[in-house]
């Protein structure tokens, strides 16, 4: 086709890190202008100028800690009720074994700390050393949730692989 340019790969892929570096460059201000209204509320109620940075500070975590509990409840309570439902009308048992309690409790214990890590950068602006500590801490957790996730999911396997008369003799461990 005469006169229309085709992208290549690297084209595209720095096409989407300018729109990717644009959105959240938006939301940085987004926040900024949060925490700045956060402040003239605080000035309003008559708090004092030395301890409205900490407090408006506080309320910012409480506010990342809100959103990613209603996150937890949200994926507790809708998405893994839909997943259940969806496999208990389902006539194959592998699953029933692949979506169990443990696998999806894994699942939704790992959302939470990845809204908290993703967030806590706009609750320590300023503060390089308590945002390092805190994103480390949630990394952790993310960690040792996944491997749980992991386990619980090769365990399902295993389950599977020893109910099923081909598999049962081929050692899975």
């Amino acid at each position: 086709i005469v006169g229309v340019k085709m992208f290549d790969e690297k084209d595209k892929y720095s096409l989407l890190c300018k729109m990717l570096d644009e959105k959240i460059l938006r939301a940085h201000k987004d926040m900024e202008s949060l925490y700045n209204e956060l402040i003239s509320l605080l000035q309003q109620w008559g708090v004092q100028t030395g301890s409205m940075g900490t407090l408006a500070r506080g309320i910012m975590i409480v506010g990342i800690l809100l959103i990613a509990w209603l996150v937890d409840f949200f994926c507790r309570r809708v998405i893994v009720t839909s997943i259940r439902k969806v496999t208990a009308k389902t006539h194959n048992k592998w699953d029933d074994y692949l979506f169990n309690d443990k696998v999806l409790n894994n699942l939704c214990h790992l959302v939470p700390p990845i809204v908290v890590y993703a967030l806590l950068p706009f609750a320590f602006q300023g503060q390089p050393n308590f945002l390092a500590f805190a994103m480390k801490l949630c990394w952790v957790y993310i960690t040792i949730v996944s491997v749980r996730l992991i386990c619980s999911f090769l365990t399902a396997l295993y389950t599977i692989s020893s109910e099923h008369e081909k598999l049962r003799e081929r050692s899975m461990k």
